[in-house]
């Protein structure tokens, strides 16, 4: 991202964020196992998507 505006640089970063939080819903939809979920949760942790597994 080297050479981008900053308005452009902001946009793929909300980007980025919204696609690893997509993902990791999808993921939740596809787990099965226990380890499945804690691998699922170890990545939400480190994203800062600590809420994923919040029920709506």
């Amino acid at each position: 991202m080297i050479g981008l505006p900053d308005k452009t640089r902001t946009y793929c970063f909300f980007l980025e964020e919204d696609m690893n939080r997509y993902l990791l819903k999808k993921a939740l939809d596809q787990a099965g196992t226990t380890h499945d979920f804690s691998d699922i949760w170890e990545t939400a942790m480190r994203l800062g998507q600590k809420d994923i597994f919040d029920l709506l």
